[in-house]
């Protein structure tokens, strides 16, 4: 083991920095305590007026929960994306059915207003 000689005064400056730094930590660990109950407390309101079951909300967890909702966002997104080509599609269709078996001319040589 290897020991190195510290002055006084060195000693003194790192304890009083590591008590310092302990304190600090001591300080964000109690904040973090508090900001993750009011969030799980939010979280769990939040599924209370999804309608969830108050036995189900607390055995839900929060990683879970968001899995779950990630799904539901990618099936809706794909299933209104291919609505909304069916439309188009369906739309499309109307329009050539209505033209279908017409003649098509050139409306601007027969009108006598174009032909200056």
């Amino acid at each position: 083991m290897i020991f190195f000689h510290l002055s006084y005064d060195v000693f003194c400056f790192l304890n009083f920095r590591l008590t310092e730094f302990l304190s600090d930590c001591a300080e964000r660990v109690c904040l973090l305590r508090v900001i993750q109950r009011r969030v799980l407390n939010r979280f769990q309101r939040f599924l209370l007026w999804l309608g969830y079951p108050r036995g189900i909300i607390q055995e839900t967890k929060i990683t879970q929960f968001c899995k779950i909702l990630s799904e539901f966002a990618l099936e809706y997104r794909t299933t209104r994306e291919r609505i909304t080509t069916q439309k188009q599609k369906k739309q499309n269709r109307g329009e050539r059915n209505k033209t279908r078996g017409k003649l098509i001319i050139d409306v601007r040589f027969s009108n006598p207003i174009y032909l200056f």
